[in-house]
Order: structure tokens, then C-alpha cells, then sequence
């Protein structure tokens, strides 16, 4: 096994290291490397879980190996004699996309890539196996992988600064024969395993269930999700990074510029790797793993600030010490602990959603957005945003994993299952279940349900959960990039607060009334479907509405009389409107569908998160590309991708059944007691301040991104709506969707009114910072907290609505907390904020915005505990005011 390990790694050392430089060497830029190995991932995502699946089932682990190791032979065979090794300048990205040169370099390197990931599920399996009770000490054998990559990198680097003397392009044919070589030996190697699988267990779906479904395991998925997301900046960029020091600063260093790159992959094996991989064993059985995480994300926080300050590429080799912090003792903790939970048989299954996490998810996220952020920003740019972000997941997950260990009930569950006999039962395991794990892991009230034939995919909530998705998705390059379309029309931040001000009052107006009459008339499916076919079809007005651009501010007595601006008002008014009624809808369907289980309405919202976070970042750089050359920014190709999501989403709601009780009437008594409480007085009051304080997250933070732009750093104002498009992707993917998804978990254990005394606080916090950035840039690792700001505070506004509902009434209580969320708060919120930035400015309107969230956090903190303490039998329960 050890030797399979120094082969394998010698291997892909050659190669994997060296694939943005060989690409850019072929002219392409750091898009269409950054694509490139999102796109390649892709079959790698389905690869890892199907191997373990089918290995496990039928029993063939050794041969599946040495077929991975045969196909990588075969597609370094194929690589080598691909031509148009190197151009002299960068090629178009248009052209690189249409040449099949590239296309047949793409589809070799996928190959290779895929059949390497199948290995490393594999190799990892077949280890943990011949451990059996000693899995904490797999570091002890992958060392070898390390001391194989480590030593094959730096001859490897050597010899191809060797063979390319006296030319001006490097020569990598060398590297790419010693790849072969090493493949071809352990070809030989693997084919003398013994063949290490248990054919006489089977498991139980059950055991597998019982693993998949504890919060301490979906919470380390969730981590090494993160962990592959910025490794991936080390193993694709580390090596462009360093070109760009040795072309910019030190254009001496170029002629051995390789040596230097073969020379960090061998200091990262030999001075990281090699060490932490052997103390391995020793720090886990005295170190949670958890902790070692927190600890590789420190680490990844120091390494990348250290790349953002060095000039001198010779300067990074010291740097790749912190690789065995980074990568090899955090990586020998996610494997040995995914083994310990392993039933008996499923190994390959639990070692393929592992590798899922790292590479199938993680990394191909990373490689995306490495290759816009080097692209927009530079290498040395980048590092920098990046070490920012990497510290705030440390402290991310440190609080996590403290409020995990305080509240999680259930520590000991590892040590039960160790002693869980398995009964011998038909195999469970179905090909494509880690790819439903990939997809149902972000949003699911049961992610795992699929491991069995009697677990299904919960037919009753996925076609709400589609529509979470295309309504987010249709609403992202429209409602948060409405102040600045305005903007651009010429229309003051009086006029802009305004125009929030008006349609927040006709939203007051809307919701109760639309919750009362679709709970009279049995109509909230109708109501909903006709709320988006009207979206569509005022969002295609909109296209076509002129005066898109103007190079100065209008009066505001000018706007006013301006029938244009009428038009834009009306037709915007009515796409929002609709968007009312929508949620409304689509809030009171949800929690109905859900039953008792109300406290999961997050788990189905958080798919908005993901629609909207996915769409603001493609809208935001469609409406950059298309705004070339041009002195505004064009905005058509935003309202064309909302309207196709609004399409789609008219039919999937049209499709719905209507999740409605038509036999039960409620009368006006069992609201008006519900409403009469002190409790429900007090938390209405408090959703009427979190709708004042969101409101200036949603009108106001794109226009003082771009006022910092303007004032601080003009050199971002070519690609600032993809920096607004990026801050939205990181409020949604970052904040919004792990606390849309913790949500039921937290509200479980922590009071509605402690959520939101958190949310208060945060908002001060949240900003604050606001108050101090001067860099557009640095406000993206701030979108962080939207998941406290928001996720949480309106999870925790609806579950508790639902409960207080009585039968029959759901619509018109979701329709009174929507009104004083959206028709009182953000109204509110939309004038004074409007007032403020025009009189003060956005940097000191936040200053004075914050001081006013700690004091909201301060009031309600009291108030709450004089209720508790003055109000104890006030129970506020829907089913003891309900008929």
C-alpha cells in the first residue's frame, strides 16, 4: 500500500501542479482555466460516489483500481502528442472556446482527472480496510503519497527547465514520460494487492442513515466542502501566482522558474506533508478533529496574506511549510474520521461522499471562482481577499463547532454505533446516490432518505422547494440592482427612498388582504400561479422601457413630472407587487405543506437562497460583459435571464397541488386572540424593526459600494455589478443557506426572541463595518453575516407565525407578519435610509445605522425579560385559540 502511494502521487506530480501553467502556456486566460477545472470536476463529482457504490456492491475494489491506473496510462499517452503546446500571446476566450484543439486537450485532461479521482476513492478505501481498527493511522501510509509527489515534483521541475534551455516556451513532454513511467510501476503494484473486501456483510440502511443524518457528521461534510474550496486556490494557482511575482518584480528568476515551482511542491511534501502525516496518528487520538480544522483554517488565513505581501518569488518556498497544517493533517482527520463512521461494507460508499465534498464540490467552487478573482483582480489581489475570507470561516467555525458541542445532545454516538451488529440484508446502496447526496445535502428535511429502496425523494415537498429556486433565481438580477438601475436613470437617493417608501405602503395593503382572501375562498395555488405569470409579463415591459441611462442627476420636481418615470414606477411597482403576493403564497403553501414540522421551513427556503445567490452573480457579470466600452451599465441581459426563471417558474407552481384545507373555517375571534397577546404585540413590533434595518441591506448597500467605489477605488468601477453581483452570491451561499439549513436545528434549542436579540447585535456589528470599509472588495467578506441578519431572523419570524396560526387562518397571520416585515419596516427603513444618504452620505448614514441596531438589541433584550418575567402564563400557542 505504501509503495502504491509513492507511485500514485509520483504520478500526477508531473502533471496536476503544472495544468494552469500548461494551459496558459496554450494561450488560455485565467477564465477559461478557471472553467476548465470547474467543467472537468464535473464528471470527477459523479465518478468518486459511483465507484464506492458499485465497488461495494459487487465486491471489486482491487480491479476497479487497476483499471483507474490503465486508463490514467492511457490518457498521458494521449496528452503528449497533442499539438499547439504554446502560443505567444493570450487567445481570445471566444476563440479558445470554438478551436476543437482545446476541446480535445479539455476532454484528455478530464480523462485523466476522472479516472484519478476513482483511484483516490480507491486507495483510500482498500487503506482504511487493512487498517481496520487502526484508521487513525492512515496518515502513516498516505505519508508516502507525499514523499512520492515531493520528491517526482522537484525532478520533474528540474528536468523540464533542463530540456526547455535556449527556448523561450517550456518543454513538459519530460515531465508528462516520468508521469508514465510511474503509472506503468504501479500498474505492477496493484495488480499483487490482496484483495482486502468483505464479501460476507452487507449493511443496513438504517446504520448508514443513522451516520448521515447526526449534525455532527453533516457539519463535517459541510467543512470539507470549505477545506476543498481553498485548497483548490493552492493546487491550480499557486503556480500562475508565482509567474506573475517572477514577470512583475523579479523577471530574473524566470529561466528557472520551474525549478522554483517543482522546489514548493517538494518543500510542501517533505517539509508539511511528511511531518503531519506521520504525527498524524499521535495528534488525533489527543485532538478533535474539529479542531484541527479550525486550526487548518488559521492556517490557510496566515498563508494567503503571506502570498499577498511577497514579492520575490524564491520567498514562497518558505510558505509551503504550513502545507502540512493545511492539507495533511486536515486531510488525515476527514479520512480517518469518515472511516470510523462507516457501517461495515458501505467504505467505498462513505469514502466517495467524502471525496464528493473535497474535490466533487469544494474544489471545482474554488477553481470557478479562483479563475474570475485572478482574472478581475490579480494573483496578489486575490490572496489577499481570500486570507480575509479564510480567517472569518475560522471564526465561523469555532462558534459552530462550540454551539454544536454545547446543544448537540447526541456526543456519544459514535461510540454506540461502534458497537452495532449488522445484520446480513440485500445491498442498499443504488448507482448515483452520492450525486443525490451532492444535491439533497443542501436542502432536504432528510438529505440521506435516498440510501435505501424504502427511503424516496419526498415527492410532497420538492416541487416548493423548485419553486424556492426559480422565484430567488428570477428575482436576483431585478430587486437588488433596483437602486442602481434607478440611479443610472438619473434619479436621486430622495426619489430612490421614496420609490421604496410608496410600494413598501401598497405591500402593507397587499398582504393581509391577499392572506385573508385566499384563506376565505380556498384560492392560494390560483393566487400564487397568477402572481408569477403577472411578473413575466411586466418584467418584459421592462425591457423594453427607454431612457435606461442618463450622465447626470435630474431634478427631482423633473422626475416627478416626467411621465417615463411614471412608466418605470408603475411597471417596477406591479413586477414587486406580485413578488408580494408571491411570498405571502409561497410562505403559507409551505408551512401548511410542512404540517407539525414548521421549524423546517427553512430547510425548503434556503433553496431561494441558493436561486437568488446563483443568479445575482451570472446576472451581475452578464450585465459587466455587455456593458463593455460602454460609459452605463446595460442591464437587458439581467431581465432576460429573470424572465426565463419566472417562465419556468410559472409552470412548476402551475403543476402544484393546492396545499389548502377547504373544509375548516376560522373566525375573526381566533385571530383577534392571538393578536391581543403581549408576546405576539411584542414580536409583531420586533419584525416591524428587523424589516426597518434589512431595508438598508437591500435598497442602500449596492449604491454605497459603488459611492466607495467612486470615492476610493475608481480602478474597481469597471467590474463593480460583478462585485454586487459576487456580494449577493456570498450573502446567499455563505450566510443565508447554512443558517436557512441550521435553522430548525437552532430554533429547537434557542427561544424566537434570543434569535433575534443575535440578529440585532449582528446588524450593529454587520454595520458598522460598513462604516469603516473604503474598499468595495472588503465588503464581501462582511455578506457573511446576512446569514444571522436575515436567514435566521425570517426563519424564525415564519415558524413562529405558523405556530401562532390557527386552523384555517395560516394565510392571514403570514400575511400580518409580511406586513410588518415588508409593508411597515422596509417602508420605514426605505425613507429614512434615503433621507440619511442624501443628506449624510452612505459611509456615516451606516455609522449612525449601527449605533441604532445596538440599541434595538439592548431594548429588546429587557423587554423580553420583563415579559418573561411579568408574563408567564401568556401562552401564545395557535391550537389553544384555534376551533
Amino acid at each position: 500500500m505504501k509503495i502504491h502511494f509513492f507511485l500514485s502521487a509520483g504520478g500526477a506530480a508531473p502533471i496536476f501542479p503544472f495544468l494552469t501553467t500548461i494551459s496558459m502556456q496554450r494561450g488560455y486566460s485565467s477564465v477559461i482555466v478557471g472553467l476548465m477545472f470547474t467543467l472537468f470536476t464535473i464528471p470527477a463529482l459523479l465518478i468518486r460516489p459511483v465507484i464506492g457504490t458499485i465497488t461495494d456492491k459487487y465486491k471489486c475494489r482491487k480491479t476497479a483500481l487497476i483499471s483507474t491506473i490503465a486508463m490514467n496510462s492511457l490518457a498521458l499517452c494521449a496528452l503528449m502528442v497533442i499539438p499547439g503546446t504554446h502560443v505567444e500571446k493570450e487567445i481570445n476566450d471566444n476563440d479558445v472556446i470554438k478551436s476543437p484543439l482545446f476541446w480535445l486537450f479539455f476532454s484528455t485532461i478530464a480523462i485523466w482527472n476522472t479516472s484519478g479521482n476513482a483511484e483516490f476513492v480507491l486507495e483510500n478505501t482498500i487503506c482504511v480496510a487493512l487498517l481496520g481498527e487502526n484508521t487513525h493511522k492512515f496518515g502513516e501510509q498516505r505519508v508516502w503519497g507525499a514523499v512520492g509527489w515531493g520528491t517526482t515534483s522537484f525532478l520533474c521541475g528540474t528536468v523540464i527547465d533542463w530540456f526547455s534551455r535556449g527556448q523561450d516556451y517550456k518543454n513538459y513532454t519530460p515531465g508528462m514520460i516520468i508521469a508514465l513511467v510511474m503509472n506503468i510501476l504501479d500498474l505492477y503494484v496493484a495488480s499483487k494487492f490482496e484483495d482486502v473486501q468483505n464479501r460476507d456483510k452487507e449493511t443496513d440502511a438504517g446504520d448508514m442513515k443513522q451516520v448521515l443524518t447526526n449534525i455532527r457528521v453533516l457539519s463535517f461534510i459541510f467543512w470539507v466542502v470549505i477545506f476543498g474550496f481553498l485548497n483548490a486556490f493552492v493546487w491550480h494557482y499557486l503556480f500562475w501566482y508565482m509567474e506573475d511575482l517572477s514577470r512583475i518584480y523579479h523577471p530574473e528568476t524566470i529561466s528557472y522558474i520551474k525549478t522554483l515551482e517543482g522546489l514548493t511542491q517538494t518543500i510542501q511534501c517533505f517539509g508539511g506533508e511528511v511531518p503531519f502525516f506521520f504525527l498524524s496518528s499521535y495528534i488525533l487520538k489527543r485532538v478533535d478533529g474539529m479542531k484541527v480544522f479550525s486550526l487548518m483554517f488559521f492556517g490557510f488565513a496566515v498563508r494567503f496574506f503571506l502570498y499577498s505581501i511577497i514579492k520575490n518569488p524564491v520567498w514562497v518556498l518558505p510558505v509551503e511549510f504550513l502545507n502540512g497544517l493545511t492539507y495533511a493533517l486536515a486531510y488525515a482527520a476527514a479520512t480517518s474520521y469518515s472511516a470510523e463512521i462507516t457501517p461495515v461494507g458501505a467504505e467505498g460508499t462513505l469514502q466517495g461522499i467524502v471525496a464528493t465534498a473535497l474535490l466533487g464540490i469544494g474544489a471545482p467552487i474554488g477553481s470557478f471562482v479562483g479563475g474570475f478573482m485572478f482574472d478581475r483582480f490579480g494573483s496578489i489581489t486575490s490572496f489577499g481577499i481570500l486570507s480575509g475570507i479564510a480567517f472569518a470561516i475560522c471564526i465561523i467555525h469555532i462558534i459552530e463547532n462550540q454551539f454544536i458541542n454545547r446543544f448537540c445532545k447526541d456526543k456519544k454516538f459514535l461510540d454506540e454505533l461502534s458497537n452495532i451488529n449488522y445484520p446480513e440484508k440485500q445491498p442498499y446502496i443504488k448507482t448515483l446516490q452520492g450525486l443525490l447526496l451532492t444535491i439533497e445535502c443542501f436542502g432536504g428535511e432528510n438529505p440521506f432518505f435516498f440510501l435505501s429502496s424504502k427511503y424516496t425523494v419526498n415527492k410532497k415537498h420538492l416541487p416548493i422547494k423548485i419553486h424556492f429556486f426559480f422565484k430567488g433565481a428570477g428575482a436576483a438580477p431585478i430587486l437588488p440592482f433596483l437602486a442602481t438601475i434607478m440611479k443610472q436613470r438619473g434619479y436621486s437617493s430622495m426619489i430612490i427612498g421614496l420609490f421604496y417608501t410608496i410600494i413598501s405602503f401598497l405591500g402593507l395593503l397587499i398582504r393581509p388582504t391577499v392572506g385573508a382572501i385566499t384563506d376565505k375562498y380556498k384560492c392560494r395555488k390560483n393566487a400564487l400561479t397568477l402572481s408569477v405569470a403577472i411578473s413575466c409579463l411586466f418584467i418584459n415591459i421592462l425591457i423594453f422601457i427607454p431612457g435606461s441611462a442618463v450622465k447626470t442627476e435630474i431634478n427631482d420636481m423633473d422626475v416627478i413630472k416626467s411621465p417615463l418615470f411614471w412608466l418605470f414606477f408603475s411597471t417596477v411597482t406591479l413586477i414587486i407587487i406580485s413578488n408580494v403576493v408571491i411570498m405571502v403564497m409561497e410562505d403559507t403553501i409551505c408551512v401548511h405543506i410542512l404540517g407539525e414540522d414548521k421549524t423546517k421551513y427553512g430547510h425548503q427556503r434556503m433553496w431561494t437562497a441558493i436561486g437568488w445567490g446563483t443568479m445575482s452573480i451570472v446576472s451581475g457579470m452578464c450585465v459587466d460583459w455587455f456593458s463593455k466600452e460602454l460609459e452605463y451599465k446595460n442591464y437587458t441581459p439581467g431581465f432576460i435571464i429573470s424572465l426565463i426563471c419566472y417562465i419556468l417558474d410559472t409552470y412548476v407552481v402551475s403543476k402544484m397541488k393546492n396545499a389548502q384545507n377547504t373544509d375548516v373555517k376560522t373566525g375573526p375571534s381566533n385571530v383577534q386572540k392571538v393578536l391581543t397577546k403581549i408576546r405576539v404585540l411584542s414580536f409583531l413590533l420586533w419584525v416591524v424593526a428587523f424589516g426597518i434595518l434589512i431595508s438598508f441591506v437591500r435598497s442602500f448597500v449596492l449604491l454605497y459600494m459603488e459611492e466607495i467605489s467612486n470615492i476610493y477605488c475608481p480602478d474597481t468601477k469597471p467590474y463593480i455589478k460583478t462585485l454586487q453581483g459576487l456580494s449577493l452570491t456570498i450573502q446567499c451561499f455563505c450566510g443565508e443557506v447554512p443558517f436557512f439549513f441550521l435553522s430548525n436545528f437552532i430554533l429547537k434549542r434557542v427561544s424566537h426572541m434570543h434569535v433575534f436579540s443575535i440578529m440585532f447585535l449582528t446588524f450593529a456589528v454587520r454595520f458598522y463595518l460598513y462604516s469603516i470599509i473604503t474598499n468595495p472588495i472588503l465588503v464581501l467578506p462582511v455578506e457573511l453575516l446576512n446569514g444571522i441578519t436575515f436567514a435566521l431572523g425570517y426563519s424564525t419570524a415564519i415558524s413562529y407565525a405558523a405556530q401562532l396560526a390557527p386552523v384555517g387562518a395560516e394565510g392571514t397571520l403570514q400575511g400580518i407578519v409580511g406586513m410588518a416585515l415588508d409593508g411597515i419596516g422596509t417602508p420605514i427603513g426605505s425613507s429614512s435610509g434615503g433621507y440619511l444618504l442624501k443628506r449624510f452620505g452612505s459611509i456615516t448614514s451606516f455609522k449612525f445605522i449601527s449605533v441604532v441596531a445596538l440599541a434595538l438589541c439592548i431594548t429588546q433584550t429587557i423587554i423580553n425579560q420583563l415579559i418573561n418575567r411579568f408574563f408567564k402564563n401568556d401562552n401564545v400557542k395557535g391550537e389553544e385559540v384555534s376551533n
